[in-house]
Protein backbone atom coordinates (compact mmCIF):
# COMPACT_ATOMS: atom_id res chain seq x y z
CA UNK A 1 0.00 0.00 0.00
CA UNK A 2 1.25 3.81 -0.89
CA UNK A 3 1.11 6.26 1.72
CA UNK A 4 0.58 9.76 1.01
CA UNK A 5 -0.54 13.12 2.62
CA UNK A 6 -3.65 13.53 2.31
CA UNK A 7 -3.49 17.03 0.72
CA UNK A 8 -1.34 15.07 -2.37
CA UNK A 9 -1.17 11.93 -4.11
CA UNK A 10 2.52 10.71 -3.66
CA UNK A 11 4.53 10.89 -6.59
CA UNK A 12 5.51 7.36 -8.58
CA UNK A 13 9.04 8.02 -8.41
CA UNK A 14 10.55 7.08 -4.76
CA UNK A 15 13.52 10.32 -6.17
CA UNK A 16 10.14 12.45 -6.79
CA UNK A 17 10.33 15.43 -4.57
CA UNK A 18 13.59 15.70 -3.20
CA UNK A 19 15.39 18.54 -2.06
CA UNK A 20 19.20 19.06 -3.18
CA UNK A 21 20.42 17.88 0.40
CA UNK A 22 18.09 14.56 0.09
CA UNK A 23 19.91 13.96 -3.67
CA UNK A 24 22.86 14.45 -2.05
CA UNK A 25 22.33 12.19 0.43
CA UNK A 26 21.28 9.30 -1.55
CA UNK A 27 24.09 9.60 -3.65
CA UNK A 28 27.11 10.55 -1.56
CA UNK A 29 25.72 8.65 2.43
CA UNK A 30 29.12 8.99 3.92
CA UNK A 31 28.81 12.69 3.19
CA UNK A 32 25.17 12.76 4.64
CA UNK A 33 26.82 11.07 7.79
CA UNK A 34 29.51 13.11 7.92
CA UNK A 35 27.28 16.41 8.16
CA UNK A 36 24.58 14.55 10.60
CA UNK A 37 27.67 14.70 12.57
CA UNK A 38 28.99 17.74 12.29
CA UNK A 39 25.40 19.34 13.40
CA UNK A 40 24.92 17.42 16.01
CA UNK A 41 28.32 18.54 17.37
CA UNK A 42 27.14 22.50 17.03
CA UNK A 43 26.42 24.30 20.70
CA UNK A 44 23.57 23.24 22.53
CA UNK A 45 20.92 25.95 22.43
CA UNK A 46 22.30 27.22 18.63
CA UNK A 47 19.61 28.87 16.60
CA UNK A 48 21.54 26.92 13.62
CA UNK A 49 21.24 23.44 15.09
CA UNK A 50 17.92 24.23 16.03
CA UNK A 51 17.27 25.32 12.52
CA UNK A 52 19.02 22.21 10.91
CA UNK A 53 17.27 19.45 12.99
CA UNK A 54 13.83 21.08 12.57
CA UNK A 55 14.10 20.93 8.97
CA UNK A 56 15.86 17.30 8.58
CA UNK A 57 12.96 16.41 10.66
CA UNK A 58 10.22 17.99 8.18
CA UNK A 59 12.45 16.44 5.16
CA UNK A 60 11.75 12.67 6.55
CA UNK A 61 8.51 12.82 7.42
CA UNK A 62 7.66 13.93 3.54
CA UNK A 63 9.80 11.40 2.63
CA UNK A 64 8.41 8.92 4.73
CA UNK A 65 4.42 10.01 3.32
CA UNK A 66 6.13 9.89 -0.64
CA UNK A 67 7.45 6.20 0.33
CA UNK A 68 11.11 7.37 -0.35
CA UNK A 69 12.57 4.89 1.80
CA UNK A 70 16.06 4.59 0.27
CA UNK A 71 17.06 7.95 2.17
CA UNK A 72 15.77 5.87 5.55
CA UNK A 73 18.18 3.29 4.33
CA UNK A 74 21.23 5.79 3.91
CA UNK A 75 20.74 7.18 6.94
CA UNK A 76 20.15 3.98 9.33
CA UNK A 77 23.47 2.06 11.03
CA UNK A 78 23.92 -0.93 10.25
CA UNK A 79 23.18 -2.21 13.52
CA UNK A 80 19.88 0.15 13.91
CA UNK A 81 17.11 -0.81 16.46
CA UNK A 82 13.80 0.03 16.41
CA UNK A 83 11.22 0.05 19.45
CA UNK A 84 7.64 0.85 19.55
CA UNK A 85 5.00 1.50 21.79
CA UNK A 86 1.52 2.51 21.20
CA UNK A 87 -1.88 1.95 22.47
CA UNK A 88 -4.07 -1.29 21.82
CA UNK A 89 -6.07 0.09 19.54
CA UNK A 90 -4.20 2.33 17.41
CA UNK A 91 -3.71 1.95 13.61
CA UNK A 92 -0.47 0.33 14.18
CA UNK A 93 -1.87 -2.07 16.75
CA UNK A 94 -0.46 -4.90 14.57
CA UNK A 95 3.02 -3.51 14.22
CA UNK A 96 5.86 -5.58 15.98
CA UNK A 97 7.45 -4.47 19.39
CA UNK A 98 11.24 -4.41 17.52
CA UNK A 99 13.20 -4.40 14.54
CA UNK A 100 16.86 -4.94 13.53
CA UNK A 101 19.14 -3.51 10.90
CA UNK A 102 18.35 -1.23 7.78
CA UNK A 103 15.70 -3.55 6.25
CA UNK A 104 13.68 -3.87 9.39
CA UNK A 105 13.97 -0.21 9.57
CA UNK A 106 12.55 0.19 6.61
CA UNK A 107 10.06 -3.03 7.23
CA UNK A 108 8.68 -0.88 10.12
CA UNK A 109 8.01 2.32 7.88
CA UNK A 110 6.06 0.36 5.88
CA UNK A 111 4.34 -1.59 8.33
CA UNK A 112 3.47 1.63 10.06
CA UNK A 113 1.85 3.50 6.86
CA UNK A 114 -0.51 0.46 6.26
CA UNK A 115 -2.52 0.77 9.29
CA UNK A 116 -3.54 3.94 7.48
CA UNK A 117 -5.29 4.53 4.04
CA UNK A 118 -4.16 8.11 4.50
CA UNK A 119 -2.01 9.78 6.95
CA UNK A 120 0.12 13.17 7.79
CA UNK A 121 2.05 14.18 10.74
CA UNK A 122 2.29 17.78 12.12
CA UNK A 123 5.32 18.28 13.94
CA UNK A 124 4.86 20.23 17.33
CA UNK A 125 8.30 20.27 18.53
CA UNK A 126 12.01 19.25 17.96
CA UNK A 127 14.16 18.76 21.11
CA UNK A 128 17.77 17.31 21.20
CA UNK A 129 17.97 16.44 24.98
CA UNK A 130 21.52 14.77 24.49
CA UNK A 131 24.01 15.31 22.84
CA UNK A 132 23.18 12.34 20.33
CA UNK A 133 19.48 12.46 21.44
CA UNK A 134 17.08 14.48 19.09
CA UNK A 135 13.37 13.66 20.16
CA UNK A 136 10.43 14.58 17.86
CA UNK A 137 6.97 15.28 18.65
CA UNK A 138 3.78 15.69 16.32
CA UNK A 139 0.04 15.09 15.75
CA UNK A 140 -0.76 11.95 13.51
CA UNK A 141 -3.90 13.07 11.54
CA UNK A 142 -5.41 10.12 8.74
CA UNK A 143 -8.26 7.52 7.96
CA UNK A 144 -8.05 4.64 9.52
CA UNK A 145 -7.24 1.46 6.57
CA UNK A 146 -10.08 -0.77 8.59
CA UNK A 147 -12.23 1.60 10.20
CA UNK A 148 -12.16 4.43 7.29
CA UNK A 149 -12.99 6.85 10.09
CA UNK A 150 -10.58 9.81 11.08
CA UNK A 151 -7.98 9.42 13.52
CA UNK A 152 -6.02 11.81 15.33
CA UNK A 153 -3.10 10.27 17.44
CA UNK A 154 -0.28 11.65 19.37
CA UNK A 155 3.45 10.65 18.29
CA UNK A 156 6.88 11.08 19.36
CA UNK A 157 9.90 9.96 17.61
CA UNK A 158 13.33 9.32 20.24
CA UNK A 159 16.29 9.10 17.88
CA UNK A 160 19.61 7.99 19.13
CA UNK A 161 23.02 8.86 16.66
CA UNK A 162 26.41 7.26 16.43
CA UNK A 163 28.59 8.47 14.21
CA UNK A 164 26.32 10.45 11.97
CA UNK A 165 23.85 7.54 11.94
CA UNK A 166 20.63 6.78 13.43
CA UNK A 167 21.53 3.74 15.67
CA UNK A 168 18.28 3.48 17.62
CA UNK A 169 14.78 4.72 17.00
CA UNK A 170 11.80 4.82 20.25
CA UNK A 171 8.60 5.53 18.74
CA UNK A 172 5.40 6.24 20.32
CA UNK A 173 1.66 6.55 19.40
CA UNK A 174 -0.92 7.13 21.81
CA UNK A 175 -4.56 8.80 21.88
CA UNK A 176 -3.21 11.44 24.23
CA UNK A 177 -0.14 14.23 24.67
CA UNK A 178 0.25 13.01 28.58
CA UNK A 179 0.51 9.38 27.40
CA UNK A 180 3.07 10.17 25.08
CA UNK A 181 4.86 12.18 27.80
CA UNK A 182 4.86 9.17 30.20
CA UNK A 183 6.63 6.98 27.62
CA UNK A 184 9.42 9.16 26.65
CA UNK A 185 10.71 9.92 30.43
CA UNK A 186 10.96 6.35 30.93
CA UNK A 187 12.53 5.54 28.11
CA UNK A 188 15.11 8.94 28.72
CA UNK A 189 14.90 7.80 32.64
CA UNK A 190 16.08 4.50 31.73
CA UNK A 191 19.15 5.58 29.33
CA UNK A 192 20.49 9.10 30.91
CA UNK A 193 18.36 8.85 34.80
CA UNK A 194 19.75 12.68 35.88
CA UNK A 195 20.32 14.82 32.42
CA UNK A 196 17.02 13.81 30.53
CA UNK A 197 14.45 14.40 33.16
CA UNK A 198 16.54 17.89 33.80
CA UNK A 199 16.35 18.67 29.85
CA UNK A 200 12.69 17.45 29.01
CA UNK A 201 10.04 18.37 31.57
CA UNK A 202 7.18 17.80 29.18
CA UNK A 203 8.34 16.85 25.53
CA UNK A 204 5.18 17.38 24.12
CA UNK A 205 3.88 20.70 25.85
Amino acid sequence: MRFTDSRAAAPESTTGGRTVGERIAARWPGLARVTTASVLRLPRGSRLKRTLLERTAHAAYEAWNRDDLELARAAADPEIEVHFQHAADSPVAGIDDVYHGPDGYCRAMEEWAEGWRSWRVEVEDVVEVAPDKVLITGRHIGEGLASGAEIEQWGAALYTFRRGKILRVDAFLFSDKDSVSEAVRSVLKASEPEQALARVADPTA
